[in-house]
């Protein structure tokens, strides 16, 4: 499983064989 410090904004994601574009990604502690 990916953790928050590997997700960047612009980055595309493969989860259940669906593809996702991270296109904002904040992380709030």
């Amino acid at each position: 499983m990916a953790t928050t410090s590997d997700i960047r904004n612009g980055m595309i994601i493969r989860f259940k064989d669906d593809l996702y574009e991270i296109i904002e990604f904040l992380h709030v502690k």
